[in-house]
Parts: C-alpha cells; structure tokens; sequence
C-alpha cells in the first residue's frame, strides 16, 4: 500500500465509516481454500462491496460480528480458526455463485437471481453445520468451522436458484403435515437432488459434504434404482449413527438421529426414500452427461427444465422434463438419458424424444 493510500485511509477513518472506507475500492480478504488435506487460507480480492460491507447485488451477508473492521492494510485477514472468517469465506463463495447463475438466467431470457439474504451463525461445535433455505430470498448456514464447506454453500445457494426460477417458496410447494407422505418424499427428493446436481455441476464436485459431512458425505454419482433399493431415511441415519468418523465429530447429531429411529411413531417417514441419496437416480445420469458433453450444457439444459417445472410431485415429472429439453438439443442424448432413468426406476414416457432435433 502506498504512503498517500495509508495516510487517506487514517483520514477517512476519523470521520467514516468501515462501510464507507470501503468503498474507496474492492478490499481484500482470507477465505479457505479446501484440498484433501484439509483447509488451507488464501487471500484474494473480494467482490466490491455495495450498500455496506459483505453486501452487493447478488448477496447480503448478514448478523456480522460486531468487532468486523479489516486490517491496517485494508484487508479482512482473519486467522483461519477466527470465527469472522467464516462471513468472508461465504461472501466470496456465495458472490461469485449467484452472478455464475446470472450470466445463465440472462441467456435464458429469465429475471437475475438478486438480494439473496445469507443469515450466517456458528453452530453447535457437537452438531452437524448445514443450511436452510425456505425462499429465494433467505438462506441460512451454519458452521463449524470458519472455512465452511464450499459445497454445502453451493447447494443452498442451488435451493436458492430452484426457489427463483418457481417463484415460489417451500411452504406453497410442499403439504405439512402431509396428507402422503409418499408425495412429500417424491417432491423432497427433487428439491434436495436439485440443490446436490446445481451445486455438483457448479464446483465439478459430485460429493456434496465432502469436507464437513466427512463418509456421510452425498454423492451424484451414485447408482441408485427407486424400485430395487432406494436407500431410506433409516439408512442414512444409521450410516451416520454407525460412523465412527461422523460421530467423533457430531455426537449431538447421532444422539438427535438415535432418538428419531427409536421413536415408535417415525416407523411409516423412516422407509420413505431419503431425499438426499435417492435423487441420485436421476443425478447420476446428468453428471455422466455434464462429464462427456461439458457442465455448461447439461446447466444450461437443467436450468431450463426446472423452470419450466412449477408444480412437481416426485421424480418421474423433472425427468421428463429435463427430457424434453434435452430434445431440443440432440435425439440421440435425450434417448440415452431416457433409458438410464428407467433403468433406475424413473418412469418417464417413451416418446418424450421423439421429433428432437
């Protein structure tokens, strides 16, 4: 930084804001950056700030700790297991997430995703770290650890995305209590296995989870057939449950999850497909697609087929949907992907493909 840079800053800060300090120019900040060894921290430019700190068109990143003020240097550089790193980490990812989806969403003559609330909190230090998201305008996340977990923010920033392009929330979307839960799982599983597929195509990543869900992680890539043996809600707790990874790191999850599969009344939701893992019946095919015809197509494609969904009741209604749009690109891609649906249990009309281009 240079002297006449230092010295403006030391005057500005006499009479302004952190918000309006920043504003001089894009500041920089530490985020994590995940490999297989665990989380390292690397500093980089941070999208520029509008309206306040962590706030720009695409995102708010809001309850900020009160002592949130960079460094003399102009930097948001907290040390990795400092706990406001966590809102810098998510800022940067969930940013640069939401305008990728706006170059999309303008090809594709849809309105921009914008204004996307992001309630961030550290969690439970014995509980899994996670989201929810109930519109298009509100996400939460918890963490952990400050370097949360890019893909867990990729997928709600997915929900996120889906919630936009129905305009319409959870609560108008799904029945509860449901009348069927059969209905509720089906439109679970859709929600849930688009939030997994946008966030898988986005990092060409397919483990959802994988650095802070640790073997419980969710996998795209997964060979699932909802006839033979879709995997349950029991089966994935009990996978949590029985790992002793998981449960070293969570044991306040295991011991909510111990208590849902004791509970005599839970029998009927715990043989119902598990949203998270069965949705890959119909992922795993598009991420084999997004592997030999590129992740840009098969977004495109998907992106397309969920809008033009805004009622759904289970699996068999996004795949054909997604078929009919995958015919307007090729017949020959459209067939493939019909037959592996219905080799995993999806129905789906024959004819979806026919006069295809």
């Amino acid at each position: 930084m240079s002297f006449v840079r230092a010295f403006a800053l030391f005057v500005c800060s006499l009479v302004l804001s952190t918000q309006e300090i920043m504003a001089l120019d894009s500041p920089m900040g530490m985020i994590g950056v995940w490999k297989t060894e665990g989380a390292t921290t690397t500093k980089v430019r941070l999208p520029e700030f509008q309206g306040g700190v962590l706030r720009n068109e695409a995102v708010s990143i809001v309850n900020i700790p009160t002592e949130f003020t960079p460094d003399e240097s102009g930097c948001f550089c907290f040390p990795t297991q400092d706990d406001r790193m966590a809102w810098v980490h998510t800022y940067y990812y969930a940013t640069a997430q939401v305008r990728h989806y706006n170059s999309i969403l303008k090809g594709l003559g849809q309105p921009e995703l914008r204004g996307v609330v992001i309630h961030l909190a550290k969690g439970d230090s014995q509980g899994e770290p996670g989201g929810g998201t109930m519109s298009s305008a509100e996400v939460a996340l918890s963490f952990a650890q400050p370097a949360l977990d890019p893909t867990i923010i990729a997928h709600e920033i997915g929900h996120a995305l889906h919630l936009h392009l129905l305009k319409k929330s959870v609560s108008e979307l799904i029945e509860y209590p449901p009348k069927d839960w059969r209905k509720l799982a089906g439109q679970s599983g859709v929600l849930e296995g688009t939030a997994n597929l946008l966030a898988a195509l986005y990092l060409g990543e397919p483990l959802i989870g994988k650095y802070d869900w640790f073997d419980a992680s969710i996998d795209v890539n997964r060979y699932v057939n909802l006839v033979e043996d879709a995997p349950t809600l029991r089966y994935q707790f009990e996978r949590k449950v029985k790992s002793s990874i998981y449960s070293k790191h969570y044991p306040a999850t295991v011991a909510l999850l111990q208590g849902w599969l004791a509970n005599p009344l839970m029998p009927e939701a715990m043989e119902l497909p598990d949203p998270y893992l069965a949705s890959a019946a119909v992922n795993q095919p598009l991420w084999g697609s997004a592997v030999s015809l590129g992740f840009g197509l098969v977004e495109m494609v998907y992106l397309k087929a969920i809008a033009g969904l805004p009622e759904f009741s289970g699996y068999s209604d996004l795949a054909s949907e997604v078929l009919r749009q995958a015919s307007l690109v090729s017949t020959a891609w459209c067939k493939d992907l019909s037959v592996q649906f219905r080799a995993r249990g999806v129905e789906v009309a024959a004819d979806l493909c026919d006069g295809a281009a």
